[in-house]
């Protein structure tokens, strides 16, 4: 039990070498890792991950757009801030200690929706919507994320999502 600990551990310290910052749509290796508590024994810890946007991120090849929760664009800019960019940045450094993903739905347009978890089983919308990264699209999570959105209002000592337009609005005054 004492090393399965320790290797639990060092998975975790070694997680945020793997959150380089990356151009839009370069693949990283997150860590997705099969952990088997009898022996300490961690195997499969590698993922393949590409990052697209604030809220949507392709895992081994499928598409997974988080649940409940409603990212900048990419090319959306807030007072001269890329927030978009900086939100598929800070996607791209969770989906470094990726654990694991809990679809909840299939989009018409083929995305599975789901609830992703980083190792320390933390809700990576959770932590988008908390870190003033994304907001809660109540459209969808009727209020799952109401904490989260109260706790980033109140860290407002620095610029955020909650500046900006939502991605919502912004896509009506902004179409492609």
């Amino acid at each position: 039990m004492r090393w399965a600990a320790i290797a639990l551990v060092a998975c975790l310290l070694a997680a945020p070498a793997f959150a380089q910052e990356n151009n839009a749509g370069e693949y990283h290796t997150g860590w997705q890792c099969d952990w088997n508590m009898d022996s300490g024994e961690i195997a499969n810890c590698r993922a393949r991950v590409r990052v697209i946007d604030g809220d949507t991120f392709e895992l081994d090849g499928e598409e997974i757009r988080l649940w409940g929760i409603d990212a900048p664009e990419i090319d959306q800019r807030c007072y001269g801030w890329s927030a978009g960019e900086d939100a598929r940045r800070r996607l791209f450094g969770f989906t470094a200690a990726i654990d694991r993903c809990e679809p909840i739905d299939t989009g018409p347009d083929g995305r599975t929706t789901a609830r992703c978890f980083d190792m320390a089983d933390r809700d990576i919308g959770s932590l988008m919507v908390e870190r003033g990264y994304a907001w809660e699209d109540t459209r969808i999570s009727d209020g799952y994320y109401a904490r989260e959105t109260e706790i980033a209002a109140m860290q407002r000592d620095a610029v955020s999502v909650l500046d900006c337009d939502p991605p919502w609005e912004w896509r009506g005054q902004n179409p492609r």
